[in-house]
């Protein structure tokens, strides 16, 4: 009997068994446009079971299922050994501190970016969505804190007062009541 535990290792399980055996066929194959034929008809067993993945993708995984030994035509350019064992290298984090943690880094980012933009149209437009996200944000916070002069307030502060937004004029969410739970009856109750 053949078993799969006496079988070679799968490079991608995703793939099976009959993939795999595909690939060590072809790499035996002598003639290379023959190869190339077979490879390319593996490429399209490969997107039936994957179409959603792209043709590079699929072509990757084709070369790293056949270790790396696959010598064809590849329509498409092929990542190598050398290039996948690569480590990538560290992501800088930011270093400055966030002026309020409810609002986050990206709101502080816009806030300074709308102080930088000209006045106009778009500016005042982006600045009214800029203060509905900022409610929603205390909302989530403390629906409590909620006010158009603590939000007027905190765009002056975050801009270094380069914007000044009339408390009166801010249009804020209104936050949502939940509705009371419904008592619901006992399965006991509804059979009688």
């Amino acid at each position: 009997m053949d078993y799969n535990t006496s079988r070679g290792k799968l490079v991608l399980p995703k793939y099976g068994r009959y993939v795999q055996d595909l690939a060590d066929y072809c790499k035996g194959l002598e003639d290379r446009a023959e190869r190339t034929r077979c490879a390319a008809g593996i490429v399209k067993v490969m997107k039936v079971m994957f179409p959603s993945e792209p043709d590079k993708v699929l072509w990757d995984h084709l070369m790293r299922i056949a270790g790396y030994e696959l010598d064809v035509d590849f329509p498409v350019p092929v990542a190598t050994a050398e290039e996948l064992s690569e480590r990538p290298q560290r992501l800088t984090y930011p270093k400055g501190g966030i002026k309020a943690m409810h609002y986050g880094r990206l709101m502080q980012t816009l806030i300074e970016t709308i102080a930088e933009m000209p006045a106009g149209e778009e500016r005042e437009a982006l600045l009214e969505l800029t203060v509905l996200q900022m409610g929603k944000e205390l909302l989530c916070w403390n629906k409590d804190s909620l006010t158009a002069e603590k939000i007027a307030d905190d765009i002056a502060r975050y801009s270094d007062g380069k914007l000044q937004v009339d408390a009166s004029r801010l249009r804020l969410p209104q936050p949502v009541e939940s509705a009371a739970p419904v008592a619901r009856k006992s399965a006991k109750r509804r059979r009688k």
